[in-house]
């Protein structure tokens, strides 16, 4: 059965086993076509319904999510800007969903990270629900890795929970770690302030935002003294980032 929540819906937390797929399905016209309400129910995913990226961005940073999909419809160049904000948000596999796209149309989502473009007229073929299995089973494997490399020899071992630098250990406190795998899992973006106060230890801000600020500080003293200086960098306004 798939669980879903129309958009504008109050989204609490849903516990699912490890091995179900979830999804967040971005429509803004409500409701999926009958083809993807198929489609999710073939694939027995728990889905939640957004409207807009921003909301998409929010069920990304409250739950491991395996797909994401944008229904653009027919107006495919008008949503191209929101397929660019959510892919800026994660690296989650995003499979677009149109209706009567020409070739040029789907390559250009291909040319800007999409990892699928489907057209449901009106159902999906009977391979579709394999195919993005086996995306989803591709994505897992890459995120479950048990090592993260970053700059300047820093290495994260996952299964440890500790972080090297060029082969020296160093000692993290339980928030300190959890900081440093965040920043790490998301490398290269900016990580908002309320995504780390949603999963790293102590960090529960309450409009005290000088706990964090405090835990990074520690954090790059340590690493700075371990030869990895200037890792964890300040986005100004937002967060913070590695890389």
């Amino acid at each position: 059965m798939v669980a879903s929540l129309a958009p504008g819906t109050a989204r609490p937390r849903i516990a699912v086993a490890p091995s179900a797929l979830t999804a967040v399905v971005v429509s803004p016209n409500g409701r999926p076509s009958i083809g993807l309400q198929r489609l999710l129910l073939d694939l027995g995913a728990h889905v939640t319904h957004v409207s807009h990226p921003a909301e998409a961005g929010e069920e990304l940073e409250r739950a491991r999510v395996d797909l994401v999909f944008l229904v653009v419809g027919r107006g495919w160049e008008s949503q191209l800007r929101k397929f660019r904000l959510i892919r800026e948000l994660c690296d989650t596999p995003i499979v677009v969903i149109g209706d009567q796209g020409t070739v040029e149309q789907r390559i250009m989502y291909f040319d800007v990270g999409a990892d699928d473009v489907l057209q449901l007229d009106p159902y999906p073929a009977p391979e579709t629900g394999l195919r993005l299995r086996a995306l989803v089973r591709l994505y897992r494997r890459d995120s479950s890795a048990s090592v993260i490399p970053g700059p300047a020899g820093l290495v994260l071992d996952i299964a440890g929970r500790t972080a090297f630098v060029n082969g020296v250990e160093v000692a993290l406190t339980a928030g300190e770690y959890e900081l440093l795998a965040l920043l790490l899992e998301r490398r290269g973006r900016a990580v908002p302030v309320s995504a780390i106060a949603a999963h790293v230890s102590g960090t529960d801000l309450d409009g005290r935002r000088n706990h964090l600020e405090a835990l990074v500080s520690r954090l790059r003293v340590k690493l700075r003294a371990a030869g990895a200086d200037d890792v964890v960098r300040t986005v100004r306004r937002i967060g913070y980032r590695i890389g």
